[in-house]
């Protein structure tokens, strides 16, 4: 068992999934989290201890505590977020390389026996979910079930059978006679919500004014790409076209995998990142976790050094052929490059390389994910400014969409939980503003009213972005952008609330304080 303070390891267990595999703590393999309302309250009572000896440390734990007490206690997203469950079930992280074949399977084996338990206590809490909700994630949680195999036998046909009662109560949850549940949250909670993972206090005013002024300034830049590439035609009907350029999911695969190639190379030769060593290989996305487009599974920061994998979700074969054509739009020649780099270098595949450096066991197991996301995202323009593909065009044009998506997300999610627009309203400003037409709007609005915390990439590339100018003037001379990163990555995947003090930087407090 790794060795953790007890306050550390009480906040993991809050969110057991994604400790064991994205940080790597497999003593927690073959197990499920107790989602029920009583293994949730026995959680939260676990929380909180004696303060840690080092500052950072202690905002780091005392950050995720609050994140977890309003999540799970005062929101009680388990009772209102499948997500949670399915997350909890997902059988996908034994597919990794961190151990021998055996012991791995044996862990899957132990995971599965435990579904008809999971299964009991997501039909117990699961009493808030919005009818929209629902159904999407009725059909999310059905596509667990291709992670069953023949081998598994009668353990496997129990498994199935529970996951059958849980897609059996998402859909009556969904049906037209359920009783609806807004699933709003008000301007309140979801202040809370957005800054309670990194000591943020939340002005969402001040935050839209942000994201407005930001969204000037990338509508100015993917003009000026536009100008170059497709001259005197309106940005209405140039970005579209330019979207539309893609390949086959095979020529998508091997040319995210030249990205990768590249982009490493690149950030190597400029020291853009402290730790230029690992790998990276691009594959298609293990069909039971086909419902998320894309994600990058890293070597772990308490595993054995392995190859990071960037998955890619092919079209669905049962699909026609313009709705295969939309989705592979999505990984199109001018964003696959930048979602490439978010998620592989110098993105999350760099941080998650810097996590395995850092020696503090509580900042070597939690992540913020404002951090992780607002890290990721930041890395698409810094690769531009930099010099990554220069003076290419159609490079400058994926970043700058991509950033209208993040920024819309913002817009949409709070307006829809302070009750200024609906889900139809945000599917409108997705078309109006960020590109996306058609049922990809509507998915991404309706994304908003039950993942909020989607705003975290455009709100931590807004902080990550000021702390790099706070750091500029603060240290003069002696500031660079390869030293601002690497005195960032050094810390882990800290509280954004707690890096300035941490890098010394007392000139002024971040965003949205």
């Amino acid at each position: 068992m790794t060795d953790l303070p007890a306050r550390v390891r009480a906040v993991a267990e809050t969110h057991l999934a994604f400790v064991r595999e994205y940080s790597g703590l497999h003593e927690y393999d073959g197990q499920v989290q107790d989602l029920s309302p009583a293994g949730v309250r026995a959680s939260l009572r676990r929380l909180g201890g004696e303060p840690l000896e080092d500052p950072l440390d202690e905002a780091t734990v005392s950050a995720a505590e609050q994140a977890a007490t309003v999540r799970l206690g005062e929101l009680e997203f388990y009772r209102s977020d499948p997500l949670l469950h399915i997350e909890a079930m997902d059988l996908a992280s034994y597919d990794r390389d961190y151990a021998d074949e055996a012991t791995r399977a044996g862990a899957r084996r132990r995971h599965l026996e435990r579904w008809p338990d999971a299964v009991d206590a997501a039909i117990e809490s699961l009493d808030r979910v919005p009818r929209a909700v629902a159904a999407v994630t009725a059909r999310m949680a059905g596509g667990l079930a291709l992670a069953v195999q023949p081998a598994d036998g009668a353990r496997g046909d129990r498994a199935l059978a529970a996951l059958d009662r849980l897609v059996t109560h998402l859909t009556g949850l969904a049906g037209a006679d359920a009783e609806e549940v807004s699933g709003v949250l008000g301007a309140g909670p979801l202040a809370r919500l957005l800054g309670c993972g990194d000591g943020l206090d939340v002005d969402l005013g001040q935050l839209i004014s942000q994201a407005a002024a930001d969204k000037q300034r990338i509508t100015a830049m993917l003009a000026d790409a536009c100008a170059q590439l497709a001259p005197g035609e309106p940005l209405r009907t140039a970005v579209p076209r330019l979207l539309s350029r893609h390949g086959t999911f095979d020529e998508v695969v091997s040319g995210a995998q030249q990205v990768v190639t590249e982009a490493k190379r690149f950030i190597t030769q400029r020291g853009l990142v402290p730790f230029p060593e690992g790998e990276c290989i691009v594959a298609a996305t293990p069909p039971a976790r086909r419902w998320a487009m894309a994600r990058i599974s890293w070597s772990a920061p308490w595993e054995r050094p392995a190859p990071a994998w960037f998955h890619i979700t092919p079209p669905d074969s049962s699909w026609d052929a313009k709705a295969q054509d939309a989705w592979l739009a999505r990984f199109g020649d001018t964003t696959l490059p930048v979602m490439t780099v978010h998620e592989t270098f110098p993105g999350h595949a760099s941080n998650a390389i810097a996590m395995r450096h850092v020696t503090s066991p509580a900042r070597r197991t939690l992540w913020s994910e404002l951090f992780f996301e607002g890290w990721a995202h930041y890395c698409e323009e810094l690769c531009l400014e930099e010099g990554f593909r220069a003076g290419d065009p159609l490079f400058q044009a994926g970043v700058a969409v991509e950033a209208l998506v993040r920024l819309t997300r913002l817009e949409n999610a709070v307006a829809i939980h302070t009750g200024a627009a609906s889900v139809d309203d945000g599917a409108r400003l997705f078309t109006e503003q960020a590109f996306i037409d058609g049922p990809a709007a509507q998915a991404e609005a309706r994304r908003g009213l039950f993942e909020p915390t989607y705003v975290r990439y455009a709100f931590g590339k807004t902080l990550v972005r000021d702390l790099r100018e706070r750091a500029r003037r603060s240290w003069g001379p002696a500031f660079s952008v390869p030293r601002f990163n690497s005195e960032l990555l050094a810390l882990g995947s800290p509280p954004l609330g707690a890096v300035a003090g941490a890098l010394g930087l007392t000139d002024e407090r971040t965003s949205a304080r």
